[in-house]
C-alpha cells in the first residue's frame, strides 16, 4: 500500500555522448549501495484504429518474468497478466515537459486500462474484436472472397511493438527512505528521455527522492505523473495496472508509441 510517481527526465543536448541511466546512477547508488536490481522487460504493441488514426490508440502491456541479479533467465514465473490501455485522446506532437508539477490521468472515458488473464489470450481476442469493426477488411481480402467464395477475413492487427528494459532497487535500509525505485529504459542508447518509477507510504518523500536521483546542473526537462486514488487501490494487480498505465500514457504524450 502506498503511492506512486513517474518521473520522465528528458535531456539530449549536441553534444551527449553517454546514455540517460548513466547521467543518473551515480546518484542512485549514493541511496542503494551495490544492490543489484531485478531486471525485467515491458513488452508493449500498439494499434492505431483506421477509422480516426489521430485519436484513438490501443496499446497492450505485459511484463517478463523478472531476472534475479546474477542469473540469466527468470528464476520465477510472474503473473499472467496483460493490460489493454486505450487512449482516445487528440494526439501530440512531441513531449510538453511541466516542471515540478503533478500531472493526474485522464478522465476514465478518455484514457483508461484492464488487467485481462491469461495473458496468452490477449492478441487473438483483440484481433476477433476489433478487426471486422475497427481496422476493417482489406481490399484483398474482399477480393479474394468474391472470386472464391471463401468468408472474408479480417485484417489483421500489426501493432508496433516496443522493449523497455526496466531494472527494480528493492528499498533501502536506513537511514535513506524506504523507496522501491524502477528504471526504464529505452531501447535506444540515444534515446532523449528515460522514466524513473517510485513507490512508497508517503508522496512528499516520493518526490524529493526523485528530484534528487538527477544529476545536478545538467539541466533538462522533467514530467512529474501521480494519480489522486485512495490508498487502499495501491495494492498488487491494482496497483501494477494504474503504474502501466501512466507509463503508457507518458509515452503517448512523448510521441513514443
Amino acid at each position: 500500500m502506498g503511492h506512486t510517481i513517474l518521473l520522465q527526465w528528458t535531456y539530449n543536448p549536441p553534444q551527449r555522448t553517454a546514455p540517460l541511466n548513466e547521467y543518473i546512477l551515480t546518484r542512485i547508488l549514493e541511496h542503494y549501495g551495490l544492490s543489484q536490481p531485478i531486471r525485467t522487460t515491458v513488452q508493449l504493441r500498439t494499434f492505431r484504429a483506421a477509422v480516426d488514426t489521430s485519436t484513438r490508440l490501443l496499446t497492450t502491456l505485459a511484463y517478463s518474468p523478472p531476472v534475479l541479479p546474477g542469473r540469466e533467465t527468470p528464476s520465477q514465473p510472474r503473473d499472467n497478466t496483460t493490460f489493454i490501455i486505450i487512449d482516445d485522446r487528440p494526439a501530440v506532437n512531441g513531449p510538453e515537459p511541466t516542471v515540478d508539477q503533478t500531472i493526474k490521468p485522464a478522465a476514465p472515458s478518455q484514457f483508461s486500462s484492464i488487467a485481462v488473464r491469461p495473458a496468452a489470450h490477449v492478441l487473438p481476442l483483440l484481433t476477433n474484436l476489433l478487426s471486422p469493426f475497427v481496422m476493417g477488411l482489406t481490399k484483398s481480402a474482399r477480393a479474394a472472397a468474391s472470386t472464391t467464395a471463401e468468408i472474408p477475413r479480417p485484417t489483421t492487427l500489426p501493432g508496433t511493438p516496443l522493449a523497455i528494459t526496466s531494472l527494480t532497487f528493492s528499498p533501502p535500509s536506513a537511514p535513506h527512505p524506504p523507496v522501491t525505485l524502477t528504471i526504464h529504459n529505452l531501447p535506444s542508447q540515444t534515446a532523449a528521455s528515460i522514466f524513473l518509477e517510485a513507490e512508497c507510504e508517503t508522496e512528499e518523500v516520493l518526490r524529493d527522492f526523485l528530484a534528487g536521483c538527477l544529476p545536478e546542473g545538467v539541466g533538462g526537462d522533467v514530467k512529474y505523473m501521480g494519480w489522486d486514488g485512495e490508498e487502499s487501490s495501491w495494492e498488487g494487480l491494482e496497483r501494477t495496472r494504474k503504474a502501466s498505465q501512466m507509463l503508457v500514457r507518458l509515452l503517448r504524450e512523448s510521441g513514443l508509441t
